[in-house]
C-alpha cells in the first residue's frame, strides 16, 4: 500500500512538474512576443538613421511652453522584436534628472529630436490609459505586460511549492535550489525542473557524492545574475 501511494505521489509530482515547465515556456514566449526589449536612446537613433525604424510611439512629455522635466517612453520595432527606451525631456533652467530607467536627457521635445534625424519618421502618441501604456514589469531585460508578469509570479510560486513538497532533489540541496530559483528566475526554475529529478518516473536515489549546498548555490546565483545584467545592459 505504501509503495502504491508513493508511486501515485511520484506520478502526481511528475505531472505537476510538466505543467509548471509548460507555464515557464509560455511565460518566456509571451515575454518575447508581447513584451518590449529594453534598449537605449542611442539604439533608437541608430535604427532611425539606418531606416530600420520607420515608426515610433512616444508617450506624452512636457506640455507646450512648460518648463521642468518629464520622463518619456519611446517604443519602436526592430525586425520582429519590439523595443522600448525612456528619456528625460528637460526645458528651462532645469537640470536633467536621469535615473537608471532613462538612457538620455533631451533639451527639446522628443518628436522634434527624432524628426531631426529623419523628417519622414512617423510618430504616434503612446497613451497612458492602459491601452498602449498599461501596467508592466521588467523581466530579464524585457518590459512585459501585466498578464505575462502575473504568469511569471505564478510560475515562480508553483516552482517553489514543488521544491518544498516534492521529492528530495538531485545535484543541489533544497536550499541551494531555493536560492537559484529566487535569484535567477526562469534560469534557476527551469534548471530545477529539468535537473533535480522532479520529472523523473523513478524515485530519486540517494546522492553518490555531496550536492551543491545553499552557500555555493547563493554565490552561483549572484554570479549568474551579474552576467545576465551585463548582457542585458
Amino acid at each position: 500500500m505504501v509503495r502504491r501511494l508513493d508511486a501515485r505521489l511520484l506520478r502526481v509530482t511528475q505531472l505537476v512538474g510538466v505543467v509548471v515547465l509548460a507555464c515557464w515556456v509560455a511565460v518566456l514566449a509571451g515575454t518575447v512576443l508581447q513584451g518590449h526589449r529594453t534598449s537605449s536612446y542611442s539604439d533608437l537613433v541608430s535604427a532611425v538613421r539606418s531606416g530600420d525604424a520607420t515608426e515610433v510611439q512616444v508617450s506624452p512629455g512636457l506640455p507646450a511652453r512648460a518648463s521642468g522635466h518629464a520622463t518619456v517612453e519611446i517604443r519602436w520595432r526592430d525586425g520582429l522584436l519590439r523595443r522600448t527606451t525612456s528619456v528625460v525631456e528637460v526645458r528651462g533652467r532645469q537640470t536633467g534628472h536621469r535615473s537608471d530607467a532613462t538612457t538620455a536627457v533631451l533639451r527639446r521635445p522628443v518628436p522634434d529630436a527624432l524628426r531631426a534625424r529623419d523628417p519622414d519618421l512617423e510618430i504616434t502618441t503612446l497613451r497612458r490609459d492602459g491601452g498602449g501604456f498599461g501596467v508592466s514589469a521588467e523581466l530579464l531585460g524585457w518590459t512585459a505586460p501585466a498578464p505575462v508578469a502575473l504568469g511569471y509570479l505564478t510560475a515562480t510560486l508553483a516552482t517553489l511549492l514543488l521544491l518544498a513538497l516534492g521529492p528530495e532533489p538531485r545535484r543541489v540541496t533544497p536550499w541551494g535550489w531555493f536560492w537559484l530559483i529566487l535569484l535567477t528566475g526562469p534560469i534557476g526554475s527551469i534548471a530545477f525542473l529539468v535537473m533535480s529529478g522532479v520529472l523523473s518516473r523513478t524515485p530519486v536515489a540517494p546522492p553518490m557524492r555531496p550536492r551543491t549546498g545553499g552557500g555555493w548555490a547563493f554565490i552561483l546565483a549572484l554570479a549568474l545574475g551579474s552576467v545576465a545584467g551585463t548582457l542585458n545592459g
